[in-house]
């Protein structure tokens, strides 16, 4: 039937169906050179004369990812001099590529990935990133890492600075760039003051981004954004920017905000920001008055999984982190907010993390307790913390006597539990989580447990009898060594 179809019709066919990838990596044992691929003319047997068109005008060379993997591990002293002028000469090969390749698709547009890992080139490859850059006017879809963790120092050259134009076609942007031989990314959306000139629907703001917004910010209009992820590391200097952002993305269904140190909610104005269709929020806060302030702020009834994670910031940050740091886990904060969005919460997961120096003098129970109480329809429950872990697993147990209606969230079918008490009492709390599993396994909702302790109490909880039981009955139970990262 194909060799019937006109090359105008195979080629929008096609087009539509079958984009083409190619992916560059480099490993420890992976050369440069080899170039992984889905090529469109593997697909023109259908037709001869169709092989012929693809050659002259290969419009399906549209999307283009590009790797550089290190090894777990590995480092600049165990690459050799020799190996270092090998991966450089491979680099240009690598950079002609994707010059050509470039060349090749003038016509059409780009979904780009950059993922790069600085410590793998020696040096960050701008000049490949100047070539996409050059493209932008049709990027599709524009993602780039670059991360080796290692931090910007004042010894450090100062970094090239990239401007990424939001221009119309792009509907995906993600820019994370943290380390001290990448460039820095400025994110150009001073054109999105009319709403049908804006396509945008995934933006992430991360690491080594800043933002260039309109001169009258207030007419910044991201109407199709769904997806907005922003993170802040810069000691809370640039939030005024995200107050902005989420002023014009009113049909967000993905909010992520992560802000370490400062956070300066006196200079936000205007009302409560209402998000009718925002499913999912995900806060990573350092700062007590910030994290108050965002809560008070949004209101989201459609709200179905909140993550929350509360981190003290380094001492080194002296008095001024004891005057905005947590006074213990900021459960009632959250409780606050999720009746003020919905008076019956449809939230169904919930994902807590705390690891808080000042654990405060309030009853964490009784705040724990009367958060769970409203969230009936919650499905997966994640809690890692010091002070309310073992409140946690007792108020999760359901009592042996007495109606099972009135058990906290009946219809968990997903518990992760994860903690470290030094000086705590693992046999005692080993019966406590054994009571906990089993009473909710035999209410008949819970499917997968999972625990995170120190390596003295790893798999203890696997090896009771009744737990074993559970195992054998259906019941999946994942035991990892205790990890504090969050």
């Amino acid at each position: 039937m194909f060799q019937e179809l006109s090359d105008d019709l195979l080629y929008t066919i096609f087009c539509h169906t079958l984009p083409s990838q190619f992916e560059f990596i480099s490993t420890k044992t992976v050369s440069w050179r080899k170039i992984r691929k889905i090529a469109p003319l593997n697909f023109s047997c259908v037709c001869r004369s169709w092989r012929t068109l693809i050659l002259s005008s290969p419009k399906l060379w549209s999307e283009i990812s590009v790797k550089s993997i290190t090894k777990q591990g590995s480092g600049w002293g165990e690459i050799s001099v020799k190996s270092t002028t090998k991966r450089r000469r491979d680099y240009r090969v690598i950079f002609n590529a994707l010059k050509a390749w470039l060349s090749l698709s003038t016509n059409t547009l780009l979904r780009i990935h950059l993922d790069l890992d600085a410590y793998d080139l020696g040096s960050f490859p701008n000049d490949i990133l100047t070539l996409f850059v050059r493209e932008s006017h049709r990027w599709s879809s524009f993602h780039i890492k670059g991360l080796n963790w290692e931090p910007r120092t004042q010894e450090n050259h100062d970094p090239t600075l990239f401007t990424l134009q939001c221009s119309a076609p792009l509907s995906s942007l993600s820019v994370r760039l943290r380390s001290h031989k990448s460039p820095l990314a400025c994110i150009d959306l001073s054109d999105n003051i009319i709403d049908d000139l804006s396509h945008m629907e995934h933006l992430s703001v991360g690491w080594g981004a800043s933002l260039r917004l309109p001169h009258d910010r207030s007419a910044l209009r991201l109407p199709r954004l769904r997806y907005l992820h922003y993170a802040d590391i810069e000691e809370g200097k640039n939030t005024e920017n995200l107050q902005y952002l989420l002023s014009a993305s009113h049909n967000l269904e993905y909010l992520g905000v992560e802000i370490r140190g400062e956070f300066y909610p006196q200079r936000w104005v205007g009302a409560p920001m209402y998000f009718p269709r925002l499913t999912s929020l995900s806060l990573a806060m350092s700062n007590r008055i910030g994290a108050t302030y965002l809560l008070d702020v949004l209101a989201c009834p459609s709200l179905r999984k909140l993550e929350f994670r509360a981190k003290d910031c380094r001492e080194d940050h002296g008095a001024a982190a004891e005057e905005y740091s947590f006074k213990g886990p900021p459960t009632r904060l959250i409780r606050e907010f999720l009746i003020r969005s919905c008076a019956n919460p449809l939230l169904e997961e919930l994902e807590l993390f705390w690891l808080l120096n000042n654990k405060g003098d309030g009853d964490h129970e009784q705040a724990f307790k009367d958060l769970l109480v409203p969230l009936r329809k919650l499905t997966r429950l994640k809690v890692h913390s010091f002070s309310i872990y073992r409140p946690a697993i007792e108020l999760l147990t359901i009592p042996r006597e007495g109606p099972q209606e009135s058990a906290i969230c009946p219809l968990l079918s997903e518990i992760a539990l994860s903690h470290f008490i030094p000086g705590e009492n693992f046999s005692l709390m080993a019966q406590l989580i054994e009571e906990m599993i089993v009473s909710r396994w035999r209410a008949g909702n819970l499917r997968v447990v999972s625990l995170k302790q120190p390596r003295s109490s790893s798999g203890a909880i696997k090896e009771r009898q009744r737990i074993a039981e559970c195992v054998r009955e259906g019941l999946t139970v994942i035991h990892e060594r205790f990890t504090s990262d969050l």
